[in-house]
């Protein structure tokens, strides 16, 4: 059995169009991002605190209201001990609003997953680059003013 539901749409002519030139652009097809735009909708319908938005990392689930992803919210959480009191306190958060990134993640733990994989990853490869940053400043000869010596203006 497929993986999949086919239903068909119509929309007014110019959404349709909007969809077909944003598909040319973004190099998908009308009909995935279609999915995902339903996707989405049944989303923030399921969880009303829930939003989402565009980053690096694509649509990322946030905290309505706040500035706080649902997968690092997550995270936190955890480093506090599921302590969700002291959660809501240090960020200025409802425990409603906890209990729901809570309940987002446990309803798509493999996305949730994936993004702190991936926030892992960007950590350590920032790490990374400033250890060689540090390590090419202290190679770096300095003139008595503390900049670096340039062979410009010699």
């Amino acid at each position: 059995m497929s993986r999949t539901y086919v239903i068909t749409v119509r929309l007014p002519k110019d959404l349709g169009f909007g969809l077909e030139r944003y598909a040319a652009r973004t190099g998908h097809k009308a009909a995935y991002l279609g999915a995902l735009a339903v996707d989405e909708f049944m989303r923030r319908r399921n969880f009303p605190l829930i939003d989402f938005r565009e980053t690096a990392a694509g649509r990322v689930a946030y905290v309505k209201g706040t500035r706080l992803a649902v997968y690092w919210l997550v995270a936190a959480i955890k480093r506090l001990r599921g302590d969700l009191s002291k959660v809501a306190q240090t960020w200025d958060v409802s425990p409603e609003k906890i209990r729901a990134a809570l309940h987002y993640a446990e309803s798509y733990p493999e996305e949730i997953k994936s993004l702190q994989e991936r926030a892992e990853e960007n950590r350590a490869a920032l790490q990374k680059a400033e250890a060689a940053l540090t390590r090419v400043k202290r190679l770096t000869p300095r003139h008595r003013n503390g900049k670096p010596r340039t062979s410009v203006g010699r």
